[in-house]
């Protein structure tokens, strides 16, 4: 067949354009799906005088634009006397599905200077191209056409616009459109409350599904799972359970997507018996669904859990992957065993695994909390490891404390002090930790000496409170120094 296309170009057959069909010459040019013969096509296309046929150039404009030649699909639009408003539409849409954005939007304004609109299923490819390039002047004249043409109530045009005043920031405006449509579909409710969730408006996601239920419309795998990412997002379990009630009240699929969402809110908000309910339940089980388990395992301090599932997930034939090194190493470094250490070590030079700095970083941090580097000739081995991250990423704070990590356990304190000295000298400082505390279904964030919070004050001054209680039950205390003293303090 190839072979018969470059025979055609080279020696085309001798045709009778004013006798031969529209049809035949059409189905000549399906023969082009190469740039140089499909030039060769169109100047042999205008010599017979076909350039003006609507149906033909309609095909020109389409094969130029699935070979990538956009200017010459406009060019051959603009060689047309008086363009048709279908092929109008169709360069329009041509434009809009090849991601050509700008070329669509300079498009859609010669077509109105012509007098002439798209319709209504092409309007949202316009709308969605000025969210691309983020003309807020020209989305909001579009806006101004719609209303004028009596678009504006369309579903999938409406659903466009929403998401443009989303990405803008005007929530009023786009919660105001969505809430005048006349009928809302499914479709409709999951993308209203994905511009919520991506957004900032988390809260907002659940207000939209409650009126959504008011609507008496059912939710799909699609709905529930960006419920299940907004409930991760405010950090309430009490949201994330209502979600999976919603889940098997509507008897949805439980794939492994939805099953992983599941299995990410559980072990994200601290339910780590219903993450395990949920992995045991679920039918098809992928990697990423295995690191999440390894990884809440080894968060709420079931370490050796962690390993063990390790083992469990290669023996099921899985290969470990970056997350799951990272996942699954600090487990190893808390229970201390060199033995498990140099099993994962082994497993991640194997996956190719042990070049990643990520992993590295990990591992070195893994040897310096078994005393590997103390009591073994991995010393040297660690410190080289150590010093690569720190030329790879010197303003990395964690590098450096790696390194002291490893001089400590190596009893070198001289060096730990240089690390030190090296830190204050380069101003560089670690990411502090944070702690969660749930009030009333809304998480709250907390780190040292911060001041952040807008109760902060309230907060230090209860905390101040609790001090002097705390001084004053000492002091009144006739016990001697012991044990007792520091939980009475504690408490």
């Amino acid at each position: 067949m190839l072979v018969f296309k470059h025979l055609f170009f080279l020696y085309p057959p001798k045709i009778n354009h004013k006798k031969s069909s529209i049809s035949t010459i059409s189905s000549l040019l399906n023969l082009c799906n190469n740039q140089h013969f499909l030039k060769q096509y169109h100047a042999r296309f205008i010599l017979h005088g076909h350039h003006q046929n609507p149906l033909l150039s309609s095909k020109l404009i389409e094969f130029y634009a699935k070979t990538g030649l956009y200017s010459h699909s406009l060019r051959v639009f603009d060689s047309i006397l008086c363009p048709s408003f279908d092929l109008y539409n169709r360069v329009l849409q041509i434009l809009a599905i090849s991601g050509e954005f700008g070329k669509t939007l300079l498009f859609y304004d010669k077509m109105v200077s012509n007098f002439m609109y798209p319709d209504e299923f092409l309007y949202p490819f316009v709308v969605r191209s000025c969210r691309e390039v983020i003309d807020v002047n020209l989305g909001r004249k579009i806006h101004g056409h719609l209303i004028k043409i009596g678009f504006d109530l369309n579903e999938s045009v409406v659903d466009e616009l929403v998401e443009f005043y989303d990405e803008l920031g005007e929530f009023e405006n786009a919660r105001k459109l969505f809430d005048e449509m006349p009928e809302r579909g499914l479709d409709c409710w999951n993308s209203a409350i994905l511009n919520c969730l991506q957004n900032g408006h988390v809260d907002e996601c659940f207000a939209v599904f409650n009126q959504m239920m008011e609507d008496n419309v059912r939710p799909n795998s699609v709905c529930v799972t960006n419920l299940l990412k907004a409930s991760v997002e405010v950090k309430s379990l009490k949201l994330g359970i209502f979600v999976h009630g919603v889940i098997v009240v509507n008897g949805l699929s439980g794939g492994v997507d939805l099953g992983t969402a599941l299995l990410t809110m559980y072990s994200k908000l601290g339910s780590l018996k219903n993450a395990v309910l949920v992995f045991e339940q679920m039918l098809e089980k992928n990697i990423i669904v295995w690191n999440l388990m390894i990884s809440a395992y080894c968060r709420y301090g079931h370490l050796k859990k962690s390993v063990d599932f390790l083992r469990e997930m290669i023996s099921e034939g899985m290969k470990m992957d970056v997350f799951t090194a990272l996942a699954v190493i600090p487990s190893i470094g808390e229970l201390k065993s060199r033995q498990c250490g140099s099993q994962v070590h082994a497993y991640c030079i194997k996956n190719g695994l042990d070049s990643e700095i990520l992993v590295q970083n990990s591992l070195i941090d893994m040897y310096c909390k078994v005393s590997a580097c103390k009591k073994h000739p991995e010393t040297r081995v660690a410190e080289l490891a150590a010093e690569k991250l720190i030329a790879l990423e010197p303003t990395n704070a964690g590098n450096y404390v790696l390194m002291s990590n490893i001089y400590a356990a190596a009893g070198k304190w001289d060096r730990v002090a240089k690390m030190r000295s090296v830190l204050r000298d380069r101003g560089l400082k670690k990411t502090p930790g944070c702690s969660w505390v749930e009030i009333n279904g809304k998480m709250h964030e907390f780190r040292v000496a911060d001041t952040s919070h807008p109760n902060s004050e309230d907060i230090y001054s209860i905390l101040r409170f609790l001090e002097i209680e705390i001084e004053d039950v000492i002091k009144l205390s006739v016990l001697k120094p012991s044990v007792f003293d520091h939980e009475i303090a504690y408490q």
